[in-house]
């Protein structure tokens, strides 16, 4: 009794539907194997005041009868997702041993990553983020109730995917990309007869990019050493790697953001990376120089 009483208790202070959660932490029912990481976000001041105020919220049921908690609503941004993790890692942090909590540690720095990538919280993204973070608990997890001589060695192979330059997280993005590329090209088909010119003419830059980024080859860590103006113009990587954008001149790129002039040689890996994938280094770092 007092054991349970000692688990009960901090999560009591943090969920609402404090057995429940507990039943599925402690047999590893989180994520793809159960619960989904949005049942733990944790209780608002308000929400816990009036949830501990009095005995409507406390019981001892910890049978396999117990109700499981309803499915939370969708989360809307990646936010959402953080506040269910620090939830749960600040009850893991009291009750679970290191290595589970490096384990939330690596969701948590993935679900970052995306946030940072991705300022809009675009719902499509942010609702496949949530969905991977579960599907990377769960396979984690399975090693941990699994009769296996090499669980151990398992579980870290698991943990160690946990990134957001993973396969399976590459593929998924190509999937969003290229669902927004269909929707953008079936907006467009309905609207091409009321179109006026100057929108026709965004509409026709944005399908390009959009075309031109369905699929990105260029890793992010490359993407991330891109420099880039204050006013967000950056080098064309592809004419800056001897090719030429679709579309654009030898002094003009196709696409507003970008340039065909810079004033600094490329980071060394940038053009490296460029370099393979358009065909070679054929023009000089800064491009064409200013009149």
């Amino acid at each position: 009794m007092e054991f349970i009483l000692s688990i009960w208790g901090p999560a009591s202070k943090l969920f609402k539907d404090s057995p429940p959660l507990l039943m599925a932490l402690f047999s590893a029912r989180l994520g793809s194997r159960g619960l989904s990481l949005m049942h733990f976000m944790p209780l608002l001041e308000n929400d816990l005041l009036a949830h501990t105020s009095d005995n409507s919220g406390f019981t001892m049921d910890f049978s396999n009868k117990t109700t499981p908690p309803p499915t939370p609503l969708e989360c809307t941004s990646y936010d959402d997702i953080l506040s269910a993790l620090y939830g749960l890692k600040s009850f893991g942090n009291k009750l679970w041993f290191d290595y589970l909590n490096v384990l939330i540690s690596r969701l948590i720095h993935f679900v970052s990553d995306n946030r940072s990538q991705d300022p809009s919280n675009s719902s499509i993204r942010v609702k496949r983020t949530l969905q991977l973070s579960n599907a990377f608990l769960g396979a984690a997890l399975d090693h941990l109730a699994a009769d296996s001589p090499s669980w151990w060695r398992d579980y870290w192979g698991e943990v160690h995917k946990i990134s957001s330059e993973s396969l399976s997280w590459i593929l998924a993005l190509q999937n969003i990309q290229a669902s927004q590329v269909a929707c953008l090209r079936a907006a467009a088909t309905a609207h091409t007869g009321s179109a006026t010119a100057p929108s026709a003419h965004a509409s026709s830059d944005g399908n390009r990019r959009s075309q031109a980024n369905s699929y990105n080859p260029i890793p992010e860590h490359i993407r991330r050493q891109v420099p880039r103006r204050p006013d967000g113009t950056e080098p064309c990587l592809r004419f800056f790697g001897g090719s030429m954008c679709h579309g654009g001149t030898v002094d003009r790129c196709a696409y507003s953001k970008r340039t065909h002039v810079w004033d600094s040689p490329l980071p060394r890996e940038v053009q490296s990376c460029i370099n393979r994938l358009y065909g070679g280094n054929k023009r000089s770092h800064y491009g064409p120089q200013r009149g």
